[in-house]
């Protein structure tokens, strides 16, 4: 019996992969610069309602909303608002983002707000008048009042 001796040879090959990641990219908007993941928003372009997500170099609008000039809030789209008997609600058409008003009523001199067609009594310096609410045009309201008491 013939033995024979076998030897193994064994050659370990080590590779390197170097990966390169891309960083993301910052954003330029309205010279500032904005990291990528970072929202922001635009003074000339929806104020402060409007925030916008730098992405990769680029951004978009993350959220819509409507600024309201009269108690200085931001409002989501259609969310509405009630002011001096009038009510409104944030639209967005298209690129436009803004108020329109979907509800007008008269305010009587105690604030209490009227809808159109409804009589209601008003008083104005001691003098009682009866008044109707009426529609003028699309959103205009008036009040007709005539005098009930001397």
């Amino acid at each position: 019996m013939v033995s024979r001796l076998l030897t193994a040879s064994c050659t370990f090959v080590f590779v390197s992969v170097i990966y390169s990641a891309k960083l993301p990219k910052d954003c330029e908007v309205d010279d500032k610069t904005y990291k990528s993941g970072e929202t922001f928003t635009r003074a000339n372009f929806g104020g402060p309602c409007n925030i916008y997500l730098c992405k990769n170099g680029g951004y978009q609008v993350n959220k819509f909303g409507c600024f309201n000039e009269d108690d200085q809030k931001c409002y989501d789209v259609d969310q509405e608002v009630m002011e001096n008997c009038f009510t409104k609600r944030c639209y967005r058409r298209g690129s436009r983002i803004r108020f329109e008003t979907i509800k007008s009523q008269c305010q009587g001199t105690d604030k209490k707000c009227h809808d159109v067609g409804q009589t209601f009594t008003d008083t104005a310096d001691g003098i009682e008048w009866s008044c109707l609410c009426s529609l003028e045009g699309e959103t205009k309201v008036n009040s007709h009042c005539t005098r009930t008491s001397e």
